[in-house]
């Protein structure tokens, strides 16, 4: 899969927002020097936006017009049978 540029797909949007509510090792970070300098603008993940990337913090505007192919690609669903058996092995089912 190739980088995907703006404007970016509804589901893209939707994906890599997920990518970075999940937490996931490899996540979007800004980055803009203000978040480097100043603590008080400490780094964040970039939220996407059908037109672009962009950073939450008001006060950098930073906005990123592509996305990398690794960050929206698509990702296993969990096996619920998988997830069962791991539930019975903690003893929490």
């Amino acid at each position: 899969m190739d980088d995907v540029h703006a404007p970016f797909p509804v589901d893209v949007v939707h994906a890599l927002n997920a990518f970075h509510a999940e937490g996931a090792d490899g996540g979007l970070s800004c980055p803009a020097p203000v978040h480097d300098e100043d603590l008080n603008h400490p780094a964040t993940m970039l939220f996407a936006t059908k037109s672009a990337l962009v950073c939450p913090d008001p006060q950098c505007g930073y906005r990123q017009l592509w996305i990398p192919a690794y960050a929206v690609a698509p990702r296993a669903e969990p096996d619920s049978e998988v997830d069962d058996r791991v539930a019975e092995d903690a003893g929490t089912s």
